[in-house]
């Protein structure tokens, strides 16, 4: 009987103690520095800002993420206009998610810079056009940034970033398992 009673013991202490070692990290986010872009909507020019918000990067030097294009009032009045629909039809944001963007060629901290192509997004039912532009993130102390500052070193010498990338990677998706970035 106290050989079943240890057992028992043992079986439910153990799963229990290695639960309450594991890892849990929480995610990170990390967003460009918002900036007027221009945009064309058939031949009127346009000015919003745009921010982009990191969700995962790879070895290439490519990053996914999502972008968000906000109108201020003047500019989704003259879009109003222009397409002859109500105010209330043209939305103040408009997002691309899954967006790819590319690290500028030797961009560095404290500032790294972020190519984006030409990007077409809808409203309205009519195409809004940016044609490229560029993005910056500031350096900060957060983990996050840094691991980015890092890459982005690493990537001009022309050295590997395969485990920098996955440590980025871990950080924005808070995986619990840190050991799978070393």
């Amino acid at each position: 009987m106290f050989r079943s009673l240890f057992l028992l013991t043992c079986l439910i202490a153990i799963p229990a103690i290695a639960f309450s070692q594991a890892k849990v990290r929480k995610t990170e986010t990390i967003s460009t520095t918002s900036k007027i872009t221009l945009a064309k909507l058939n031949t009127i020019e346009i000015k919003g800002t745009a921010v982009y918000t990191l969700a995962a990067a790879d070895s290439d030097g490519t990053l996914t993420g999502n972008l968000v294009y906000s109108l201020p009032e003047l500019e989704r009045q003259k879009i109003a206009q222009a397409l002859s629909k109500p105010l209330a039809e043209i939305p103040a944001n408009l997002t691309a998610n899954n967006l790819t963007a590319k690290l500028e060629k030797n961009t560095h901290c404290p500032e790294i810079h972020f190519e984006f192509a030409e990007l077409n997004l809808e409203i309205s039912g009519t195409r809004l056009q940016l044609n490229r532009f560029i993005l910056s993130l500031t350096e900060s102390d957060q983990k996050l940034s840094r691991a980015l500052c890092i890459w982005t070193e690493r990537t001009n010498k022309g050295v590997a970033n395969k485990g920098i990338v996955q440590y980025i990677n871990l950080l924005l998706k808070g995986e619990e398992d840190e050991e799978q970035a070393k």
